[in-house]
């Protein structure tokens, strides 16, 4: 440093370590090449609802390795077998020119890749990708605005709600209440906990080991198949 003498001892720069975005699933399937369709079944607390329908815009779908992401153009279907790149260039080529004209796509699931679907009080959260020989990773994030339930028989207990805030946003959380600057935090509000909305961010990493390719008939056809998972967790 400019001024300072060489001999003068300044003490180090203190250095914080930042763990990671907290994995809520992990999970590791070994599939055929091919199309992987990819169903995540998501339980939320029983004391909590969903304030917010999930969409598009609230959910992040990354694909690592050899697999990617199957646009909407892609759902229509693809034949099981395909004979080589040329021949299935000349297949596309024949089915723009042959093919009825497909019904219209509204604008906003022209690029989308994932669907939602609600039943049983779970959140059902679709996907799919396509895979090659190697390994890959899927990774999904949901953002899920969640308040807690009203009990009409029950009081409402602010230091309960607030503990059960906190152990929904950070499940191996350790500390009592009065330890934990959460719980602290929320006690602070002078509304009630129960109408307080809170984000609970999902997120799942599935791993897909993939062999090689099912030799076919002859020595240049290359076997693709379906197949889907059905990934369960619980919040």
């Amino acid at each position: 440093m400019l001024g300072m003498p060489y001999w003068s001892s300044c003490p180090l720069e203190r250095v914080y370590s930042v763990a990671g975005p907290r994995i809520d699933h992990f999970q590791c399937f070994s599939l055929l090449p091919g199309r992987v369709d990819i169903r995540l079944n998501v339980d939320i607390p029983i004391d909590t609802e969903l304030v917010e329908p999930l969409h598009e815009g609230c959910i992040w779908c990354q694909t690592r390795g050899t697999a990617t992401e199957v646009v909407v153009a892609e759902k229509i279907g693809r034949p099981s077998e395909l004979v080589g790149v040329a021949q299935q260039w000349y297949d596309e080529l024949d089915n723009l020119a042959f093919s009825p004209p497909e019904p219209e796509i509204s604008v906003e699931n022209d690029s989308g890749t994932l669907d939602v679907k609600y039943q049983d009080g779970g959140v059902h959260i679709d996907s799919a990708v396509n895979t090659s020989p190697g390994t890959s990773e899927v990774i999904i994030c949901a953002a899920m605005y969640l308040k807690l339930r009203r009990h009409p028989d029950l009081e409402d207990d602010q230091e309960k709600c607030a503990a059960r805030i906190a152990d929904i946003l950070n499940p191996g959380r350790s500390g009592g209440q009065d330890l934990d600057p959460s719980i602290q935090l929320l006690l602070g509000s002078s509304s009630n906990l129960r109408d307080l909305i809170f984000l609970r961010p999902l997120h799942v990493r599935v791993k897909l080991d993939t062999p090689q390719h099912p030799k076919g008939e002859n020595a240049k056809s290359v076997i693709l198949t379906n197949s889907s998972v059905e990934v369960n967790i619980s919040l």
